[in-house]
């Protein structure tokens, strides 16, 4: 694999070397981590955390994750181009980030929480799919996808155009927010009502759970580039949001399945 803090070994603890030689080992499992999930994988308080990376020189724990961080991805792409035709690098480099897009959204998504979110979903008399710009592409295609499957689902990407049916939510109801970084204050307006009405609320995002002030039922996560140090051909989270939405609507169709076993097909 990639060595991703070469030249640090210089004048440190033991401690801080056999660190350094843990993130050397297993460079993927450090990358685009908050300081409480990396403080979780090396079994160390916030606080040690911030010590280690300014022992290294780095001005604070966000410094430090973008350097590895960057440092991962032109290796990883520099791996991959290593014996491939020059007309063919920027598929393949498109083709490796998508890979790896949705191999890290695999390993964020809580498989324990989505199951509790599916439930939601099939016990709902109706269900309503929030996204805008590239997110309401995900809200429109997860709110077809359960209308295929026998769901009454909505989508819009328009809360005030929608704000007369959308008052009319209840506890029978479930509400999904598409962002990648849910910061639109319509969403935040449209929770306070939605939360009033007993409606279940879900978010799906890139935010760290940490980071969700907002009270929700439920949190699904997928990954993002962080955007200090994305790459250039990287400019949205189309693909992390289809998979989840892949992942969801094989669960409904799971739980479906197990809840009509001998369900006849129809055809038409």
């Amino acid at each position: 694999m990639y060595t991703l803090l070469d030249g640090f070994e210089d004048n440190i603890s033991l401690g801080d070397k056999n660190l350094i030689t843990a993130i050397n080992k297993e460079p993927e499992s450090f990358v685009n981590l908050s300081i409480v999930e990396f403080s979780k994988r090396i079994n160390a308080a916030n606080s040690t955390v911030s010590k280690f990376v300014r022992r290294l020189g780095f001005e604070n724990y966000r410094d430090f994750q973008n350097y590895i961080s960057k440092n991962f991805y032109v290796k990883e792409e520099n791996h991959f181009y290593s014996s491939v035709k020059e007309e063919t690098k920027d598929i393949i480099t498109i083709k490796n980030y998508d890979f790896y897009a949705i191999n890290e959204t695999a390993r964020k998504i809580d498989t324990k929480e989505t199951l509790k979110f599916v439930k939601d979903i099939l016990n709902s008399k109706k269900i309503w799919c929030i996204g805008m710009g590239n997110s309401y592409l995900a809200a429109k295609d997860l709110s077809t996808s359960l209308n295929g499957l026998g769901l009454v689902s909505f989508s819009t990407n328009d809360i005030f155009g929608q704000i007369s049916r959308l008052k009319l939510l209840n506890k029978d109801d479930v509400l999904i927010f598409f962002s990648e970084r849910f910061s639109q204050k319509e969403y935040f307006r449209l929770i306070n009502m939605a939360e009033k009405l007993g409606t279940k609320i879900a978010i799906i995002t890139a935010v760290n759970n940490f980071f969700v002030k907002t009270k929700v039922d439920h949190i699904i996560n997928f990954f993002a580039f962080p955007r200090s140090n994305r790459p250039d051909l990287v400019k949205n989270t189309k693909i992390q949001q289809i998979f989840v939405n892949n992942f969801i609507t094989s669960l409904v169709i799971k739980q479906q399945n197990e809840i009509m076993p001998n369900k006849i097909e129809v055809e038409w």
